[in-house]
């Protein structure tokens, strides 16, 4: 008899328009989020690279150690790492074959 009970109440609330239309605008906030973050992380991936290359051609044309001593090199934070797997779920195949290839993974 509870288990009829309970069943019933769960139908009636599972089949109404407000549960329909709550379930709806869930998805729809977190499908738009996620392809924020993986927008969010595409540009940060973009921004750490190109940090990177500059980086690499800065001390590539220092030849005087004094002055990359007191004149100091930037160090960029790495990149979330746990993004990458995220990033790969999105991107597919392909972008894991790339991640691979590039961080000898």
């Amino acid at each position: 008899m509870l288990k009829l009970l309970i069943g019933k109440e769960i139908r009636g609330h599972v089949l109404s328009y407000r549960f329909l239309l709550t379930l709806v605008l869930f998805f729809v906030l977190i499908v738009s989020s996620v392809q924020l973050i993986a927008l969010n992380y595409d540009r940060q991936l973009a921004n750490y690279s190109e940090a990177k290359r500059a980086q690499e051609e800065k001390l590539k044309e220092g030849t005087d150690f004094r002055r990359l001593m007191w004149g100091g090199t930037k160090v960029d934070r790495r990149l979330f790492e746990s993004g990458v797997a995220f990033y790969c779920l999105l991107a597919g195949q392909r972008a894991v074959d790339q991640l691979v290839e590039r961080y000898s993974l």
